[in-house]
């Protein structure tokens, strides 16, 4: 006789709880993961971001200076290619790793920066599937690129007079610079509104509603800068998103849409009025030494083995 004890099998109701309540368990969790997932991807951008700062600040000490945005593609006429200012941090050795230089949510490259590289004709490296588009995941800020605090008579800006926690270095960008905040290309999936020179940040954390970017500033400190896609400049559809009284790129209280000869924007401020000022030329300056500068590498050939074999210039 058999001592296999006879076991009852699960009844049909039996089993459909029991799916229904892994069901639940995963609907419950799985937002959760997912939040922390996202919440990882944006401090490791963050992280990389830190060290780029870092290595921003290691390039002023030596020449009281930050690098350039780019070359041009002098070195990749052909292929379209961009050498950029993080390049120039790896080649002078204040950049240990180029891989710092990409964020693991940016979709490499993201629709703005796609849209300007396809307009401009520049191209993403082939190793990272090309097409049209900037290299790297990060900004610089065209004022601090370009040594904009020597321009005081036009603009009114000085590094001594700005907050250097509030001073915008560089942040997660659309592009290799940035002029401001600006960010409504967003809202209508189109890199000039509202002008070419926009929407060279980039917000690509938190909701729909309230992205998130991080951005580096002139004290090395970096953190997160919410924007609001429901907050408009009074009287206005244009998108403003955030205040620039404790950041900007510029001086306190710029509009978010400050650039490069946008005259329209650049007397005005974030309430949507008029600066009090006759000094309101964007503050764009000489440009780097020639250490710092892309161009000079691309044209005398001295780039790191590294940076060319990663960016796929080919006759270089």
């Amino acid at each position: 006789m058999s001592t296999i004890p006879f076991r009852k099998a699960f009844t049909l109701i039996e089993v459909l709880v029991v799916v229904a309540i892994i069901a639940l368990l995963v609907s419950i969790l799985l937002p959760s993961l997912t939040a922390a997932r996202e919440q990882a991807k944006t401090v490791k951008c963050a992280a990389g971001l830190k060290q780029i700062s870092t290595a921003l600040g290691y390039a002023y000490e030596t020449y009281r200076a930050y690098p350039d945005i780019d070359d041009g593609a002098s070195a990749d006429p052909t292929g379209r290619v961009m050498a950029t200012w993080i390049d120039v941090l790896f080649t002078r050795k204040y950049l240990g790793d180029l891989e710092v230089g990409y964020c693991a949510t940016d979709k490499k490259p993201d629709p703005l920066n796609r849209q300007r590289g396809q307009s401009w004709s520049f191209n993403y490296p082939p190793r990272l599937g090309g097409g049209p588009g900037a290299d790297y995941s990060y900004a610089i800020s065209v004022v601090m690129s370009s040594q904009g605090w020597k321009t005081t008579d036009k603009s009114g800006f000085t590094l001594g007079k700005a907050t250097p926690s509030s001073l915008v270095l560089a942040g997660e960008g659309n592009w290799n610079w940035m002029h401001g905040f600006g960010a409504a290309g967003l809202l209508r999936n189109n890199f000039e509104v509202t002008y070419w020179g926009s929407n060279g940040a980039a917000y690509r954390h938190g909701t729909n509603r309230l992205p998130v970017g991080n951005f580096a500033f002139a004290d090395s400190s970096v953190r997160p800068v919410r924007l609001d896609l429901g907050d408009t400049y009074p009287n206005s559809a244009l998108l403003r998103g955030l205040r620039t009284t404790d950041k900007y790129f510029w001086r306190s209280g710029e509009h978010t849409e400050v650039g490069l000869w946008n005259d329209t924007y650049n007397v005005r401020n974030i309430s949507g009025g008029y600066y009090d000022s006759t000094k309101n030329e964007y503050p764009l300056g000489p440009g780097s030494p020639k250490e710092l500068d892309p161009g000079y590498y691309s044209d005398t050939k001295t780039w790191a083995k590294t940076v060319v074999t990663r960016k796929g210039w080919v006759g270089y």
